[in-house]
């Protein structure tokens, strides 16, 4: 069987957290591309000072950097000098210095050191404030960006690096959810339904989590699990229609903040509800590679397949969608191409520190 972190999963485990980040943007069918800001712009966005702002010229920024000059509402008298703003508009910035350091080092962390890549400034601001194209602001989920992330970070443990990188709550989260089989329900929720979202320690945190503690535990659960154990479907499921597919291609690709990746939630129609078919086959290894310090490659063309990209609606959910199955032909079909979903080495275009 195969199963994957989905892009409507993923919005629906941060809309548990109550964050709203997600909620205004459910129904834009874009995805943000996290290029990395120029100095002028991070200059603009903090309020800084363009002598004073040589610690945020490079790829990254320090966490400690950012901490001495935003961390506490005494700071600003250590720092005023650097600040083109007033304490009261360095105040009303700390919010988004917050989140680029919530982001930076959760989420999207740099190893070993607590660097921040400032392509986490450029997605932090756009979910404050928006992203200005050809004159109008436009708002984007962060999900796709952290899903990106999430299957670079899987990709590199599946080689053998140790550090799992960051989305580490929200992948436990994922996981957890689809192994607490629960009997379901025929009626979608919907975000209008305060009751209907779950906080994530309904979930992490069960009476009996102490016994999946240990690597080993955890190791002897998947190689007992059998896909009538999964919960294929969340009973909190928010998404009413999903993107299963892009225009021309099969694979969509993924931007985040170190790379591209292959989406193609096609492959893992069970999670939405609907009978798995048999997909048609696809070179995924085209879609994988790290960005480094450069501009996302092709951007206006992934723009186009995720604009229009091939959406399932309501109608096509499976009349028992807790317990769907597959067509005829997927399990050989699975069998002969899950070689094909291993991705060793990425090809970079410059060179990327783990």
């Amino acid at each position: 069987m195969e199963i994957t972190p989905t892009i409507e999963e993923i919005r629906d485990g941060i809309d548990t957290v109550g964050t709203r980040l997600e909620r205004r943007v459910r129904k834009q069918e874009s995805i943000l591309i996290p290029n990395k800001p120029t100095l002028e712009d991070i200059i603009n966005w903090l309020g800084l000072r363009k002598d004073y702002a040589h610690w945020a010229e490079g790829s990254s920024i320090s966490f400690m950097d950012l901490y001495v000059r935003f961390g506490h509402v005494s700071f600003y008298a250590n720092y005023n000098q650097e600040f083109r703003v007033t304490f009261r508009e360095w105040d009303g910035i700390r919010p988004l210095a917050f989140t680029i350091a919530l982001l930076g080092t959760m989420v999207f962390p740099q190893v070993p050191s607590l660097s921040i890549n400032t392509r986490v400034i450029m997605l932090a601001h756009t979910l404050f404030y928006g992203y200005l194209n050809q004159g109008q602001v436009k708002y984007y989920p962060i999900a796709p960006v952290i899903l990106s992330d999430m299957y670079c970070a899987l990709g590199r443990y599946k080689e053998g690096h140790r550090h799992f990188q960051g989305c580490n709550l929200l992948l436990q989260w994922w996981i957890l959810s689809h192994l607490a089989k629960g009997c379901g329900t025929q009626q979608l929720h919907t975000l209008d339904d305060n009751n209907s979202l779950k906080g994530l320690n309904d979930v992490l945190f069960w009476a009996d989590l102490e016994n999946r503690k240990t690597r080993g535990r955890w190791a002897q659960i998947f190689s007992e699990l059998r896909e009538d154990d999964i919960q294929w479907m969340f009973d909190h499921f928010l998404s009413k229609d999903v993107i299963v597919r892009g225009h021309r291609q099969l694979v969509l690709s993924l931007p985040g903040i170190q790379g591209i990746r292959p989406y193609a939630p096609i492959r893992v129609l069970r999670q939405f509800g609907r009978i798995q078919t048999t997909p048609p086959n696809a070179y995924y290894r085209t879609y994988v590679f790290d960005i480094g310090d450069d501009r996302v490659h092709e951007a206006s063309e992934m723009l186009r397949e995720w604009k229009k990209a091939v959406r399932m609606d309501e109608k096509t959910i499976a009349v028992d969608w807790f317990n769907v199955r597959y067509d005829e032909t997927y399990k050989a079909w699975l069998k002969d191409d899950i070689q094909g979903i291993s991705f060793p080495v990425p090809t970079i275009y410059r060179s990327v520190e783990d």
